[in-house]
């Protein structure tokens, strides 16, 4: 559990606190969405790091809804290196290669980096093309996305960033949006719980293995 502390705000809510603490529990979710729990007023802290490495802070209400064009992971720990390269050799299977047929078995991946990321590698089509495609399975994210790179390479260009495209993942029919450009993770692709959740999938994380499986019940028939 990290403790932020913000002396410099405190007017701005509480004239008898002289702290405000935010609290993060990294372990619960990657994103970057902080509970305050210090102050009677029902509010959502929710910061953002930039690279510059200055906070810049927004308050929200908790009744806001969710935008999946405004999500954002904090994905300091992950290049680009790592994406093309080192996580592809791990997984034993090169990034953005093509495929004669879709899988359709339970997904296997690795716990990769400092921040103990799932990354695992599956089967997207997209009109007639298959390419195994890298994902990070994010059970802090509730939408799936894919990169700008990954569509391009299906030849799929947005005219709008924000609209949603239905592909297919792993033989399952989903509903995907591209990664936020403005994001940290607009290079990365990312299994959401929306897409786990529709397909009652179980995420089986072996810690000592450093490896995981996403476990599928049913199939879906083409």
């Amino acid at each position: 559990m990290t403790c932020v502390c913000f002396k410099c705000i405190y007017n701005a809510f509480s004239k008898s606190q002289d702290d405000v603490y935010i609290q993060y529990n990294a372990s619960l979710s990657s994103t970057q969405t902080f509970s305050k729990t210090y102050f009677s007023k029902l509010y959502i802290l929710e910061l953002t790091y930039h690279i510059s490495h200055f906070f810049s802070l927004k308050m929200i209400s908790i009744n806001d809804v969710y935008e999946p064009k405004c999500f954002d992971i904090l994905l300091m720990d992950i290049c680009s290196k790592d994406l093309r390269e080192t996580i592809p050799k791990k997984l034993n299977i090169e990034y953005l290669s093509d495929s004669l047929q879709e899988f359709n078995d339970d997904i296997n991946g690795i716990m990769y980096g400092s921040k103990f990321r799932l990354f695992c590698a599956t089967t997207v089509k997209i009109k007639n093309k298959i390419k195994v495609i890298h994902f990070l399975v994010d059970t802090g994210s509730p939408m799936t996305y894919i990169c700008e790179e990954v569509l391009n390479a299906f030849g799929v260009s947005l005219a709008d960033p924000d609209q949603f495209i239905s592909v297919r993942i792993n033989n399952r029919q989903a509903s995907i949006m591209m990664s936020p450009t403005g994001s940290h993770f607009k290079e990365v692709n990312v299994i959401g719980m929306e897409f786990m959740k529709l397909f009652d999938a179980e995420l089986h994380v072996y810690f000592s293995k450093s490896c995981f499986s996403l476990k599928f019940d049913q199939e879906e028939v083409v």
